[in-house]
């Protein structure tokens, strides 16, 4: 599916297309968080960074890369933050560091490798409850009265972000509501509060 909204978001249902997406000349591309897949002319390019390659012919301006520094020292923050979520009593996991957790239901903690990203901590579903979402969207739905398998889907997302936003608080980080053009509903971890 392509267009205003893209199914492929490893934790399911939908995510609207960041900026960076919409100037492809002519292409058809769609956004997916788990290692930032796009889909583009129907071709599946893994990762960002093959992403990258396939759009670069285009000239376009490429976000810059953090330092190897910057990601080691997120990747320490993320680290942290995700024994946070789990002394909390919240399953989580940091997918970057282990291949096959993709999709799994908890707490997903990632280091974002651009220089304006950082650590950001998603929700992801049981894949009964975003398969639901997902195949309602696929049919097509009127925006205006979503069926409560969408609105669910996003109520579940939005309590488990706001319950993320105040246990990583109160462990004493510094976090907020992460862009939601770009991240759908990801808790940006941007440091330590002492």
């Amino acid at each position: 599916m392509t267009g205003r909204f893209c199914p492929k978001r490893s934790r399911g249902g939908t995510r609207a297309l960041p900026p960076r997406c919409r100037v492809a000349q002519g292409a058809d591309l769609s956004w997916a968080s788990r290692g930032n897949v796009c889909v583009c002319d129907g071709e599946t390019i893994g990762g960002r960074f093959q992403w990258e390659k396939r759009v670069g012919g285009y000239n376009f301006d490429l976000p810059p890369k953090a330092t190897p520094e910057v990601i080691t020292e997120r990747g320490q923050l993320a680290d942290e933050a995700c024994r946070a979520l789990v002394r909390a009593g919240i399953s989580a996991y940091r997918e970057d560091l282990d291949e096959h957790s993709g999709g799994r239901p908890g707490a997903h903690v990632r280091v974002d490798p651009l220089a304006d990203g950082g650590v950001l901590v998603d929700w992801n579903t049981q894949a009964e409850l975003t398969a639901a979402a997902v195949d309602l969207l696929e049919r097509g739905v009127d925006p205006s009265h979503l069926p409560r398998e969408i609105r669910h889907f996003e109520t579940v997302q939005t309590c488990m972000r706001d319950a993320v936003l105040g246990i990583l608080a109160s462990a004493g980080f510094q976090v907020e509501k992460a862009d939601a053009h770009s991240y759908g509903n990801a808790v940006q971890v941007k440091g330590f509060t002492h």
